[in-house]
C-alpha cells in the first residue's frame, strides 16, 4: 500500500500522521512511567557494587606495594617520559636510584624531584647505553658510589634503526 502513488492509496477515513503521533504519545507515557525508576534500581544495586569493587582495588594496591627501601633501580632513558616517570613511581617506593640518560643537565631537575617524592640516594650519570664503554663505565659508577652490585633494572626504551638503501 505505500508503495502506491498517494493518489492511489486507498482512503482509510484518516489523515496522514494522526496514528503516528498517537503511536509517539503512548511511547512516551510508557517511558515516563518505566525509565525513571528502572534507573534508580539499577543505580541502586550499581552504586554499592562499584564502590565496593574501587574499595577492594585500593586495598589490594596498598598491601601489595612493594618495599624498595634501600634497593638500588637503575633506570636508563630517566631524562624524559617513560623513563622520567618510572624514576618518579620508584623514588616515592623509597629506592635508591641511578638515573641514566645522555642529557646530563635534565637529569639534575629529576634528581631534585625524585628527591622530593621520597627517594634514597641518587646518582646521576650521562652515558648512551648504546655504547658499551658508557655501560661499563656506568656500573662502575654504580657499584662505586652504591657499594654493592645487585641492582634492579628498569629499562624505559630503546629504538634501533638499520639503515637500508632502497634505491635501484
Amino acid at each position: 500500500c505505500l508503495a502506491l502513488p498517494p493518489e492511489e492509496r486507498p482512503d482509510t477515513g484518516r489523515r496522514s500522521g494522526e496514528g503516528s503521533e498517537t503511536m509517539e504519545r503512548v511511547l512516551t507515557a510508557l517511558m515516563d512511567l518505566v525509565v525513571p525508576p528502572a534507573s534508580m534500581v539499577m543505580l541502586a544495586f550499581a552504586w554499592p557494587t562499584l564502590s565496593f569493587l574501587r574499595a577492594l582495588e585500593w586495598a589490594l594496591k596498598a598491601l601489595t606495594k612493594e618495599d624498595m627501601r634501600g634497593k638500588v633501580v637503575l633506570v636508563t632513558g630517566a631524562s624524559s617520559a617513560i623513563g622520567e616517570q618510572v624514576a618518579y613511581e620508584y623514588a616515592r617506593r623509597g629506592a635508591n636510584l641511578v638515573l641514566v640518560a645522555r642529557r646530563e643537565h635534565r637529569l639534575f631537575a629529576v634528581r631534585e624531584n625524585a628527591r622530593a617524592l621520597g627517594a634514597g640516594h641518587v646518582l646521576v650519570v650521562a652515558a648512551d647505553v648504546v655504547r658499551e664503554d658508557d655501560c661499563g663505565r656506568l656500573v662502575a659508577d654504580t657499584i662505586s658510589y652504591f657499594g654493592q652490585r645487585e641492582c634492579i633494572q628498569s629499562i624505559s626504551s630503546m629504538l634501533c634503526f638499520k639503515v637500508v638503501n632502497l634505491s635501484v
